[in-house]
């Protein structure tokens, strides 16, 4: 799941899937929501605690997003209305977006503009198998392919092509002209997920911009920077091993003063996942909400409901508020990264009849 260093959750079910009220016990089944329960909204509340700052990243002490959905005929997501307060998104006039979903044959269309002066933000499209999976994802500076076995998720290729990210200089650097690609691969059981192993070697391909040789300079922005240099390299293309955690950016130049930037944000090398055992996987489960509301499906149709994920980077515990109509209506994610860095997200969700 993509991945900044305030993304984090995971915590402990009290009591797993036992509830007591005053005058009687209830037991909630493990079946999913009922199909009369449409969600209809959400409000994401994050509060980020920070004790060592990471370069380039800026933390809001609390961010609150509200989503308002609405569907079409076939009951397919059709449209999200977005607030939020986060300063910068106020201060640009960003913060009230419609997220609009259009359906033709295998492909879904996504465009998110702004509500008080229509201005397109970002256009993506995602392209779907006949089950209906998303195998394709075209996304700014990034592009996607998905595999799976039947319903589970098995594997996530990715080509990064561009970058706004600030730690990277942009002028009078030169344009990006490099797609970076690497790989993930999931284990489950039972229906549910054990691993994410993120692939280890960086592939970044270089435009026509430049022509071998080529001075190919690899810096991993770990706070320190560290540089590995790769020269003279008389191909187009190169390697490395990536064992950090932290972001990398690549830098190829040529004899002829061209050159050319690329940059990949990073992964956590080894995701772990547990689940509740007790609780089927529902609206709310915290990997099929963040499918959801960036997609349109879910991504992730694990047989129960994610209990934490733990990395070499953070550890992310979830726990749920569940109705006795077996409805979510609370998601509670806490992670806790190596530094002490606290981020929680909490989630309350709407329910209508279609």
């Amino acid at each position: 799941m993509k991945k900044g260093y305030s993304l984090y959750l995971a915590a402990a079910l009290a009591g797993l899937s036992f509830f007591y009220s005053s005058c009687r016990k209830i037991v909630h089944p493990t079946n999913t929501t009922p199909v009369n329960a449409r969600l209809m909204g959400l409000t994401k509340t994050t509060t980020n605690t920070v004790v060592v700052a990471i370069p380039g990243y800026t933390f809001v002490p609390q961010i609150t997003e509200s989503y308002s959905f609405s569907y079409d005929a076939n009951n397919r997501l059709s449209q999200v209305l977005y607030s939020n307060n986060n300063p910068p998104d106020v201060t640009n006039n960003i913060a009230n977006r419609t997220m609009t979903y259009t359906y033709s044959s295998d492909t879904i269309y996504k465009t998110i503009t702004t509500v008080h002066v229509p201005t397109l933000l970002e256009k993506d499209t995602f392209i779907v198998n006949a089950a209906g999976q998303v195998v394709t994802t075209y996304m700014p500076g990034v592009i996607r392919n998905y595999q799976y076995y039947g319903k589970l998720i098995t594997g996530i290729s990715e080509t990064y092509y561009g970058s706004t990210n600030s730690i990277i200089p942009v002028s009078p650097l030169g344009p990006f002209g490099v797609s970076l690609t690497t790989s993930s691969t999931f284990t489950s059981d039972n229906g549910d997920l054990l691993q994410q192993q993120h692939a280890a070697t960086i592939s970044a391909s270089f435009n026509s911009a430049v022509i071998p040789p080529l001075l190919i300079k690899w810096i991993f922005l770990s706070g320190t920077v560290d540089t590995v240099t790769h020269s003279p390299i008389n191909a187009s293309t190169d390697q490395i091993t990536d064992n950090t955690v932290y972001p990398v950016a690549v830098y190829a130049a040529d004899s002829f003063g061209n050159y050319v930037w690329g940059y990949y944000p990073g992964n956590y090398g080894t995701d772990n996942y547990k689940v509740y055992d007790l609780l089927a996987d529902r609206p709310g489960d915290f990997l099929q909400i963040e499918s959801f509301i960036t997609y349109g499906v879910n991504l992730y149709q694990t047989l129960h409901m994610i209990k934490s994920i733990t990395n070499n980077r953070y550890t992310t515990t979830v726990t749920y508020t569940i109705d006795g109509d077996s409805k979510v209506t609370e998601t509670d994610v806490n992670t806790l990264d190596v530094t002490s860095n606290n981020t929680n997200i909490i989630y309350r969700y709407t329910y209508a009849n279609p």
